[in-house]
């Protein structure tokens, strides 16, 4: 199909009045909102931090001009002028979206959250009408509205002092019928068959920002730490046993370890917070202080020691779920490279006993073994697996 692409950018309240204005419109096939709290938090914090944002992706048909790529960010943007968030139990769908023979792994639910909410901002978009701030408000159900903290509000000196760029899609005098055909196709592409950073590359490229951590986040021992996954053998993920054990070093429990993620998404952000805390040695109230609970003089000691514990408790093969991954490296790692501290060699036999009895217990467990994934359960491997190397620190 013939079309021309424009680019450009507009004011972030340019954008707001585009959607208040009906300017922009939702296609019919567009998912709901599906972002939670947390990465609305983190899109407000990326925008006041001057972080790149992607381009919106704009489609011109029968006279409408379509959202094709860009709704949670715009949906987030309008709901952070209004200071509102919509309330997950009040527009909750209630059909499962997922097909029945999904792969019940992939759920990374803590049991208080729902998937996604059947809400868009047409829920606060009156048709035909102007659309101001304040007759939104005034429409808006509080009952079904929690409002936002006010660090992550937007008002309108930020957003007109702010831009958020676009590409416009105009198609040559065609049918329609072949126009929403190519942009159905395009939005399949973006949501679909794009092709974007693995999140372990997308992690690497944080920290490799620091040389003397690469070591720390990718330690040699890290390259023979396997798990069977899906039929095939991959690395064991490294940096995500950094996450889960600093958080709970800082906070002294697993209760509240990974809390809010469930997509994939939350939890990139969740392992990408981590890392940052490390790199810019913040202070962070999830994750504490690297240089206070570790420091860059202690890795190499500590990776080291870590390594050579791995290989007296013969972990060189490929575990066969990372239930087995789980309990035998959270707790190694924890003591060793987290807390610094040295194991008794000597009774390594009654430990590797107690961690096959650990991995017995947890896949007797029909809900752990089918959702292994699931937070619920990743916090009793956090919890069990700590809890018997501590049996065994010298």
């Amino acid at each position: 199909m013939d079309k021309k692409i424009f680019y450009g950018e507009y004011t972030l309240m340019h954008w707001v009045e585009l959607i208040m204005r009906q300017n922009i419109v939702l296609p019919g096939y567009q998912r709901s909102f599906v972002w939670d709290k947390n990465q609305i938090e983190h899109f407000v914090k990326s925008l006041k931090e001057g972080k790149f944002v992607p381009p919106v992706i704009i489609g011109a048909y029968n006279g409408e001009n379509m959202i094709l790529d860009g709704q949670q960010r715009l949906s987030t943007i309008l709901l952070c002028y209004l200071g509102v968030i919509p309330k997950k139990e009040a527009f909750k769908i209630t059909d499962d979206p997922n097909y029945a023979d999904a792969d019940e792994g992939a759920d990374m639910s803590d049991g208080d959250e729902h998937e996604a909410i059947e809400w868009t901002f047409k829920f606060l978009v009156k048709q035909g009408a102007h659309n101001k701030k304040e007759e939104m408000l005034a429409r808006i159900d509080n009952t079904k509205y929690d409002t936002l903290d006010v660090e992550y509000c937007l008002d309108e000196v930020f957003l007109n002092s702010n831009y958020l760029g676009f590409s416009y899609i105009v198609p040559s005098n065609c049918p329609l019928t072949e126009q929403m055909r190519f942009y159905s196709t395009v939005f399949h592409d973006i949501n679909m068959q794009g092709v974007e950073l693995k999140a372990q590359e997308s992690r690497r490229a944080l920290y490799y920002l620091d040389n003397e951590l690469i070591p720390f986040f990718e330690p040699t021992v890290s390259a023979q730490l396997k798990v069977t996954q899906n039929g095939k053998t991959a690395r064991y993920d490294f940096v995500r046993a950094l996450a889960f054990t600093s958080q709970y070093a800082k906070q002294g429990s697993e209760s509240a370890i990974a809390k809010g993620c469930r997509r994939q998404e939350s939890f990139d952000i969740y392992f990408s917070d981590y890392i940052n805390a490390v790199i810019n040695d913040t202070n962070s109230t999830r994750f504490g202080q690297f240089s206070v609970r570790i420091g860059k003089a202690n890795v190499e000691e500590r990776t080291t020691k870590l390594q050579t514990y791995v290989n007296d408790l013969d972990f060189k093969h490929v575990f066969p779920t990372i239930i087995e991954a789980d309990t035998s490296l959270l707790g190694l790692i924890y003591f060793v490279l987290i807390k610094g501290k040295e194991l008794d060699i000597a009774s390594f036999d009654d430990l590797k006993n107690q961690l096959a009895a650990k991995i017995v217990e947890f896949k007797g467990i029909d809900g752990h073994r089918r959702s292994p994934n699931a937070v619920t359960h990743l916090r009793r491997r956090i919890r069990g697996s700590i809890d018997i190397y501590q049996g065994y620190v010298v």
